[in-house]
């Protein structure tokens, strides 16, 4: 054997040693990888991480203890200014005031995501669990790496922005261990620390800031107490937007295409959208969308009004205090990225939403618009949301009493 041939054997036990490595690292890998859509230890990691970035993320527990009591009163406040306004009687408050900072934040609507994939988590582990493939596995690793990290990066830039939260466990809740108490039925979060700096930015008194943002969470509460059937209309829609993904994991022989791109797995063709949404979203999806929409248009363009409304009232220089964060809207760094993220096509509906009840209020009055909250039938559809006359038609039509 000639050198040049010694050179290309050794080469070539080089390589096959290598590829051999290889494939045994990767089993390796792929044996290690747990059949789930998302790490959440992981994605609670990237979050906390995202959330915790500056020192004013955090607050001592003493501190939150501390302002819940003036949060409470605010709220207290609020409940009572806002029942004569809406011309309903509001039952008593059942719900919770909590005073959270960044990662407390996260931590609490983390379990809420969990709780709303578990169906998929089940019927895409009953998929996963019985492919052994090494490169099924790696790939399914790889998916699972990359909504992991999108999972935590979301909670974590939200939790730096988001002010106030009214959280309705609209999912079933986790078995109770024995012994324990089941949780309130409604909470109230206030994320102190992101409302000490913008109020600080923007030069507001901290009692103003507050209280503006005790009527509009405030008001989310109010709605679902006096329209009790809200809570669950809208679980249904998103257990139903949830098991649609779930029964295509079930049908389809390609759980990860189904599961990343839920669109290509629609049945007609014919109906499926173009473009971004047409690959994410089956056409029934979509229109699961749109009635979940329809009525996230409603409840946020109603706590909206009710909110400006009233803090014209209580504030002293409201009109100051709201034209300094539209100018913030307008010119922030935070818009682009919520941009990037489809939150500012939820602001848009807001806004339309917010359009509709004032409308409907300067041209039939308030006792007309608490239609709404008669029952699901007598929500507005998006087309309605856009054009409230359409709405004020049909109701019209209808010979049932405002909810009262």
């Amino acid at each position: 054997m000639n050198p040049e041939q010694r050179r290309a054997a050794l080469l070539g036990a080089v390589c096959g040693m290598m590829l051999s490595g290889g494939y045994v690292m990767a089993r390796r890998l792929a044996r290690r990888v747990q059949p789930h859509v998302i790490d959440w230890q992981r994605a609670e990691r990237i979050a906390l991480r995202v959330a915790a970035r500056s020192p004013e993320s955090m607050l001592p527990s003493n501190i939150l203890a501390e302002l819940r009591g003036e949060y409470e009163e605010l709220t207290a406040l609020s409940r009572e200014r806002i029942e004569p306004f809406i011309q309903l009687n509001v039952p008593a408050a059942c719900h919770d005031i909590e005073v959270v900072d960044r990662p407390l934040w996260v931590r609490r609507n983390l379990s809420n995501v969990q709780r709303l994939l578990h169906p998929v988590e089940e019927v895409y582990r009953e998929s996963v669990g019985v492919n052994t493939s090494t490169l099924f596995r790696l790939a399914h690793g790889g998916m699972q790496l990359t909504l992991s990290a999108q999972t935590g990066m979301v909670l974590g830039f939200l939790s730096r922005h988001v002010l106030g939260q009214f959280d309705m466990p609209f999912l079933a809740p986790p078995a109770l261990e024995d012994g324990a108490e089941p949780e309130s039925d409604s909470r109230i979060y206030f994320v102190e620390p992101n409302i000490r700096r913008l109020q600080s930015r923007l030069g507001i008194p901290a009692d103003a800031f507050r209280l503006w943002i005790a009527l509009h969470e405030t008001t989310h509460a109010v709605q679902f107490q006096i329209a009790p059937w809200l809570a669950g209309h809208l679980a249904s829609l998103i257990e139903t937007y949830v098991e649609s993904f779930s029964a295509l994991l079930r049908e389809s022989r390609q759980p990860l295409r189904a599961m990343l791109l839920p669109g290509a797995e629609a049945k007609d063709k014919d109906a499926s959208l173009g473009g971004l949404m047409g690959a994410l979203t089956t056409p029934d999806q979509r229109e699961l969308l749109t009635r979940l929409q329809a009525v996230m248009c409603v409840v946020e363009g109603h706590g909206n009004f009710v909110m400006d409304e009233l803090g014209k009232k209580l504030i002293a220089d409201f009109p100051t205090m709201r034209q300094r964060l539209e100018e913030r809207k307008r010119g922030s760094l935070e818009r682009a990225v919520m941009r990037l993220l489809g939150f500012d096509l939820k602001l848009a509906q807001y806004r339309l939403g917010e359009r509709f009840v004032r409308h409907v209020v300067s041209a039939e009055g308030m006792p007309f618009l608490n239609r709404v909250w008669n029952s699901d039938r007598a929500m507005p559809t998006l087309d309605e949301i856009n054009a409230p006359e359409r709405w004020v038609a049909r109701m019209r039509g209808i010979r049932s009493a405002p909810h009262v």
